[in-house]
């Protein structure tokens, strides 16, 4: 519960951040779908992408750098700690499963940002957007990032 949460804050925070001069496009699935759907020019995206991979490894450097003489500390040979940077399947969880799990879950997440936006569907105002994207981030992740390991 305590991931979920936290993914969800860091989400609603990311939006706030990069709303204004991104459209808030935290993620390459959302890039990507976004440039499908005609909803941004398709020539921004690996400009778009090549920022957030940037960004993600610049934040997990930052952990590493915060965190480094806890991590000396509790795991020094670096055996059990890797799960802070990465996810894993359970054993017995196939690639393929974990790949369609991700796919389904990416999918909710997509088509739910395009029925908060939807002009003609009641979409969630500028300042409530935020907080109904980070909540439907804790949601997936909660029932679809067991798996995967999230």
């Amino acid at each position: 519960l305590s991931i979920n949460l936290c993914w969800g804050l860091g989400v609603i925070f990311g939006i706030h951040a990069a709303g204004g001069i991104s459209g808030a496009q935290l993620n390459p699935a959302v890039t990507t779908t976004m440039a499908l759907f005609g909803r941004m020019p398709a020539w921004k995206v690996p400009g778009y992408i090549a920022c957030q991979l940037l960004g993600a490894f610049l934040a997990g450097l930052c952990v590493l750098v915060v965190y480094y003489p806890l991590f000396e500390e509790q795991d020094p040979k670096g055996e059990t700690t890797m799960g802070v940077f990465s996810t894993y399947p359970y054993a017995n969880v196939s690639n393929a499963h974990c790949f369609l799990n991700e796919v389904v879950g990416s999918a909710m997440l997509l088509g739910m940002i395009f029925a908060l936006a939807d002009e003609f569907n009641k979409p969630a105002n500028p300042y409530s957007f935020p907080i109904s994207v980070g909540a439907l981030v804790v949601g997936i992740g909660m029932s679809f990032g067991v798996e995967s390991g999230y």
